[in-house]
């Protein structure tokens, strides 16, 4: 660099603000609807949308016992707080006044481990149907993904045993104002927390051979792991078992689509799908699946689309989930999970996947199930095809 050049200062307390041990208290932050994402012509971000919209109001009026107060415990993921950063967390003050906007937080207990996702307003380019847009702030992604976990949470799907972790809720923080001409968008970060689940992704139990630009399948031993320290249960690793866990994965996307949240199949990774024997601390005979990523996933009812047609989704006027081999009609919608399920089932032209999964160790038939609905033939292609499927 010469010496005429000018340095970029770093903002050592946005570098700071997420550090171990950092405090972190928090204000209910109402949901707003999800913007400009599959909902409207043009990206939107009215005054409810944005936290830094505020202006201090929502901090300065709010009912101090409706708060929580978080220690940070370690960062998971990001760099600064000017990024998206997934935050574990400590609750050392649980609210104690609840009112409609975080009746969640009657879930939070003081000692409680929670993760903490946040989210800053900028420019982000995210795909809708009819192509990219700029329009959007990542206070939109904050809302699409809350609108998710809450219409879950409505619908009894998150927490223990569901796949989906407990919502606690969106809130919002007020962070180091930088002098009086701070700008209000440099002082509020939203932000989503959700419970810890203290397990090991389906990724990290096994490696990956990488092949140019791609990977291979999971390569696992069939020895058995111990997923916890000072603890008997281990996690068997043969293949019934691993089909058990992949089970009860399907199970819980199905019960999704049931309850009107279309599934996006590019978050079914095995880095998002975390194994515990453990729930919030107590230790479980079987082992626990929970799903942990949901920005992909859309509540049809909040979309334009879902509006517009007055009709909910196809899976949602079934009598039950839908079948799983309704969703999953072969191995490419999953093959991620290729090793995980056998190998031998990858070939297009095999037909094992979906013996599997109506076998009676899989779902069992598509007629005559107790637990699962078919579809008539000429619906049953919008189910695994269509983004929103209705009638």
């Amino acid at each position: 660099m010469s010496s005429t050049s000018t340095a970029r200062v770093l903002d050592s307390t946005a570098l700071e603000r997420f550090d171990p041990g950092e405090e972190l208290v928090l204000t209910p932050y109402p949901l707003s609807d999800p913007c400009g994402i599959g909902f409207e012509d043009e990206g939107r971000t009215p005054s409810d949308f944005d936290p830094s919209q505020a202006d201090g109001k929502l901090i300065e009026t709010a009912n101090p016992a409706t708060r929580a107060r978080l220690v940070i415990k370690k960062r998971l993921s990001g760099t600064s707080a000017d990024d998206q950063n997934v935050l574990l967390c400590r609750v050392e003050q649980a609210p104690t006044a609840f009112e409609m906007d975080n009746a969640h937080a009657r879930h939070l207990s003081e000692g409680n481990l929670v993760i903490v996702k946040t989210f800053t307003s900028r420019p982000l380019y995210r795909w809708v149907r009819d192509g990219y847009r700029s329009h959007d702030h990542t206070s939109g992604e904050l809302h699409s993904e809350a609108a998710v976990y809450q219409h879950l949470y409505d619908n009894r799907l998150t927490g223990y045993p569901r796949l989906a972790p407990q919502y606690y809720g969106t809130w919002v923080f007020e962070k180091e104002q930088k002098g009086q001409n701070a700008c209000a968008r440099d002082r509020y970060t939203g932000l989503i927390v959700t419970e810890y689940v203290d397990g090991v992704s389906i990724e990290q139990l096994g490696t990956r051979d990488w092949d140019h630009d791609t990977y291979g399948p999971l390569q696992l031993s069939t020895s058995p792991i111990a997923l916890h320290r000072n603890s008997d249960k281990i996690l068997l690793m043969d293949t019934e078992s691993r089909l058990r866990i992949f089970k009860t994965l399907l199970d819980g996307v199905v019960r999704k689509l049931h309850a009107g949240v279309y599934v996006g199949k590019s978050n079914l990774h095995p880095s998002n799908v975390l194994v515990s024997f453990r729930n919030n601390g107590k230790e479980l005979e079987e082992p626990r699946v929970v799903s942990i990523d949901y920005q992909m996933d859309t509540v049809w009812s909040r979309t334009k689309q879902g509006r517009d047609s007055g009709k909910p989704m196809i899976a949602q006027q079934l009598d039950r989930p839908p079948h799983p081999a309704l969703y999953f009609p072969s191995t490419s919608e999953i093959a991620a999970f290729k090793g995980w399920f056998p190998r031998e089932w990858s070939p297009y032209d095999s037909n094992q996947l979906c013996e599997w999964l109506l076998s009676e160790s899989g779902f069992g038939p598509l007629d005559g199930n107790e637990r699962y609905s078919n579809l008539p033939d000429e619906d049953a292609e919008y189910l695994g095809l269509s983004m929103f499927p209705v009638f």
